[in-house]
Parts: structure tokens; sequence; C-alpha cells
């Protein structure tokens, strides 16, 4: 817990774990991705059905990261040629709720299939 930047790879590890449990039992499966502009989303979700989701996953749920998480799946979701199904933040605590731009902050708690 002293090495807040550490814990939070870790916590990124866990949740993308618990992704690829999930989108494997639905038989969907999870990607990183990083461009050569050096645009990063940490978990895309893609569906049997060639759907995806783009998530972030954050520490933190603080107003400041989540704001800069959603404008930075934003703007990568502007990027795509087809559109995703959901953009969503997960966070370590605290409630899971839609922004008011459309993206999901979602609760470890609250994941599943």
């Amino acid at each position: 817990m002293a090495d807040r930047e550490m814990f939070g790879f870790q916590f990124e590890s866990l949740v993308y774990r618990d992704l690829c449990v999930y989108a494997h039992a639905l038989g969907g499966q999870v990607r990183a991705y990083r461009d050569s502009r050096d645009v990063e989303v940490d978990a895309i979700v893609v569906g049997p059905k060639n759907q995806w989701v783009a998530l972030e996953v954050k520490l933190s749920g603080s107003d400041a990261v989540l704001e800069l998480a959603a404008k930075s799946l934003r703007r990568f979701a502007d990027s795509m040629t087809t559109a995703p199904a959901s953009l969503g933040i997960v966070v370590a605590t605290g409630p899971s709720y839609r922004r008011t731009d459309g993206v999901h902050v979602i609760s470890i708690g609250t994941l599943g299939p």
C-alpha cells in the first residue's frame, strides 16, 4: 500500500483477469490497446458478435481522475470506425453509475458476466 503506483498496476491486473474470466464465459475476449501515437486503453472487451467495450481501470475514483479517463475514452471511441457498445471506467471503491456523458463508472465489486 505504500507504493500507490505499484498497487495501481496490481489492481489493473486483477481487473484484467476478472474481465478475461467473465468475457470467456460469454464467448468473448479481452485485449489491451496501444497505438503508435501512444493512445492507450486498458481493456477492450470484444463479444462474440464483434461488439466491443472500452474500459479504463483506475484505483482512484476522484472526480479529476474520472474526468481525464472519460475524456480519453471518448476521444479513443471517436477515432474508431465502429462505435463501441459502451465505455467504462472500473474503479476500486464507490458506487457504480452512468455519468452524464454516457461513460459508466463501475465499482470492481459490481463486475460480472
